[in-house]
């Protein structure tokens, strides 16, 4: 069996145990997700110390790095700068620099749009240079040596030791590992996962908010001599909140998304207060994961990971990709309780079930009635708006207490006639993100985000990372 040996005992029980990881060439790429002023130099030592025991070189890269090396400009053709500091100034100038790199692979791909169509995606312009980069020193024979330095260090390296290099045919692709830190648009995983395939892991990294938070602001504080008992120290925990925001989920289409991008991981790791309490069962995980990497059949699935999975195979009850939902219910010793999922109700209870007498899922309906009736709705809604301008629209509702259909009104208005609203405004209206809006006063107008204080935030989130912050007693 692959990743174990059996060994047989006297008194012939047989016992699994971890064998020696395979002899064949393999490489691997470990992507870690996560947000700002997590620590994950601590992460990236531990993923590499457990690699190396499985006797694969590893070569760590940040991506930010590559960013020195790009002549990147705006829309404008103006150079972007980088910063070194301050700290806040140095974060920003670097998810400045991330965004209009993006935007200028974005505007050099509409161009070849011209040319004939291309799979390639601005929003992982970052992952490509790292897969570049990979491919430079997959055959070199001196790796051992480029492995501790900084990128910049070993594009130096390489020009001046042009010759350390080995054909592939000749040795095959090598056992080696490269960590990736860090990921922050979801086009990145995507790029990663078609280039290396099987061989790309992303791990999402997550520790307190408060904890960061605070990190980032006495960072900030402390060229100025000032510290969490000082009046001037709120000034720089409110540009901490700032720049946690901007990396958070930035309004840019081409920004940061780490939010986005971090429920796309193959493996979370919560480093809690990042104290040696927190951090001691993370390394276990760590350690656990890189021997399910390496093929080890010994760790069986955890209870958490069993109802996951469960509640992921629920979900694929329903043919319908919009309601492929799924719940698992279990005790704390692992016993299911209950399991449910999303799709069509049966007369007399339960679902349907594919291949039977009476066959109603919606995938088997020439269209789904939901669909209809919400394409009734707004196409009344555009056709009133589009005629009178305002009104009412009526439409069926099930009460959820009741279970009855219920007729129910909405009165609507076309904004832009209303609010006299330009070309440029409806646009604007149209794309804006989550928070952004446009506000009006007489014949004044302008566009604003709205940002809520740290208390009428703690009230109102709904990210799970935070909640789990609440819930252990921690301020966000």
């Amino acid at each position: 069996m692959a990743g174990v040996e059996e060994t047989v005992l006297d008194n012939d029980e047989t016992v699994l145990t971890p064998s020696d990881p395979p002899t064949g060439n393999h490489e691997l790429v470990f992507a870690l997700v996560a947000p700002a002023e997590t620590n994950l130099d601590w992460v990236s030592a531990e993923l590499a110390n457990h690699l190396r025991k499985k006797n694969y070189e590893v070569l760590t890269i940040r991506l930010s790095q590559f960013l020195p090396s790009i002549a990147i400009t705006n829309g404008q053709g103006e150079r972007v700068s980088l910063q070194t500091e301050p700290r806040d100034a140095y974060l920003e100038s670097y998810m400045n620099a991330g965004t209009e790199l993006r935007h200028m692979v974005d505007r050099a791909l509409k161009q070849q749009d011209e040319q004939g169509p291309h799979d390639h995606e601005p929003g992982g312009a970052l992952a490509y240079l790292a897969a570049d980069f990979i491919a430079s020193v997959r055959g070199r024979t001196d790796f051992d040596e480029i492995a501790e330095k900084s990128l910049r260090q070993v594009f130096d390296h390489i020009a001046a030791n042009p010759d350390a290099q080995e054909p592939l045919e000749q040795r095959g692709i090598p056992r080696r590992a490269y960590i990736l830190r860090s990921l922050k648009d979801p086009q990145e995983v995507f790029v990663l996962r078609k280039i290396y395939d099987s061989g790309t892991y992303v791990i999402g990294v997550h520790s307190r908010r408060a904890l960061r938070k605070k990190k980032l602001a006495d960072s900030i504080a402390a060229p100025f001599g000032h510290n969490e008992n000082t009046p001037e120290y709120e000034q720089h925990a409110t540009r901490a909140e700032e720049l946690l925001l901007k990396d958070e989920d930035e309004p840019d289409k081409l920004g940061q998304r780490v939010r986005d991008t971090f429920h796309l991981s193959d493996l979370f790791l919560d480093l809690g207060n990042e104290s040696e309490a927190s951090l001691d069962p993370v390394a276990k995980e760590i350690e656990r994961f890189v021997e399910l990497v390496m093929g080890n059949c010994v760790h069986t699935p955890t209870i958490d990971e069993h109802l996951m999975f469960l509640a992921h195979a629920v979900a694929l009850r329903s043919g319908s990709l919009g309601r492929q939902v799924g719940a698992a219910v279990g005790s704390p010793d692992g016993e299911l309780i209950a399991t449910g999922s999303n799709d069509v109700p049966r007369a007399g209870g339960g679902q349907y079930w594919p291949n039977k007498h009476y066959d109603h899922r919606d995938v088997t309906e020439p269209e789904d009635t939901s669909n209809v009736q919400r394409k009734k709705i707004i196409q009344e809604i555009i056709e009133v708006a589009r005629t009178k301008g305002k009104g009412w629209c009526d439409y069926p509702w099930k009460n959820p207490i009741t279970h009855r259909t219920e007729q129910k009104s909405t009165y609507f208005e076309a904004v832009g006639d209303a609010f006299g609203l330009t070309g440029g405004e409806r646009r604007m209206l149209l794309t804006a993100r989550r928070g952004h809006g446009l506000l009006i006063s007489g014949t004044n107008r302008t566009s604003f985000e709205s940002i809520s204080s740290p208390a009428e935030h703690q009230l109102s989130t709904t990210n799970p990372a935070e909640l789990a912050d609440l819930a252990d007693g921690d301020d966000l």
